[in-house]
């Protein structure tokens, strides 16, 4: 089990976390324009 928390962090450190910034980026895009749009809409 410890080889596998071994890989994973190792992972995680390049991996996911490489690949969870431009996801956040794209979120908070997505959550400014939605934001705006409520605005309009309010």
């Amino acid at each position: 089990m410890e080889d596998f928390f071994g890989s994973w962090t190792g992972l995680s450190s390049e991996g996911v976390l490489g690949s969870l910034l431009p996801l956040l980026k794209t979120a908070g895009e997505w959550a400014g324009a939605a934001a705006d749009l409520i605005g309009l809409v309010l």
